[in-house]
């Protein structure tokens, strides 16, 4: 210990383990008479921080509370805020499928109905030239049916026409020999 105010650090080093309890009571004594006051002081100071402390941690805690609960109550507002968008959302995106699918329903009867034009013209169509092909067979079977008698007739013309012949040449033949 170094020297202050007259103590010598010689009275304690014969001791082992420090001042004797007598010096220690004494010491003490000295020390509250000197220092007494100040020290009730400083723990009446220490007590009043102690208190503003525990008070100041206290508004802490309610104005953390506070906060706590106002984020809380911003949060579920949030939340809400979000569900209901959602759920407007999902209305508006519902009315807009029924819109679309009123649409394609229209959609899909105009073309079923212009299928059905298309289908049926293209029916009169087919049976239109299905008509005029019968026609036209007809009128090729008419007219291969007026060449082949006019063919047999020609024919026929000169087979007689070879029968006379040959009768002229029997007669010829006859003449020849009987004279």
């Amino acid at each position: 210990m170094p020297k202050s105010r007259g103590h010598s650090s010689k009275s304690s080093a014969g001791q082992p383990g420090g001042p004797s309890p007598d010096n220690a009571g004494s010491l003490d004594k000295v020390r509250d008479i000197l220092f007494g006051e100040q020290s009730r002081r400083s723990e009446e100071r220490l007590g009043q921080l102690d208190t503003r402390l525990k008070e100041g941690l206290s508004r802490a805690d309610q104005r953390q509370d506070a906060a706590i609960a106002a984020l809380s109550q911003r949060l579920d507002e949030a939340v809400s805020a979000l569900e209901e968008a959602a759920k407007s959302a999902a209305t508006e995106q519902a009315g807009q499928l029924r819109a679309v699918e009123t649409q394609l329903s229209g959609r899909q009867a105009e073309l079923e109905s212009a299928l059905k034009a298309t289908q049926t013209k293209l029916r009169a169509e087919a049976d239109a030239q299905h008509e005029a092909q019968r026609a036209d067979l007809r009128t090729l079977k008419t007219e291969q049916a007026a060449a082949t008698e006019a063919l047999a007739a020609e024919l026929r013309g000169a087979l007689t026409d070879r029968a006379r012949l040959a009768g002229l040449f029997r007669d010829l033949a006859d003449a020849l020999a009987s004279g």
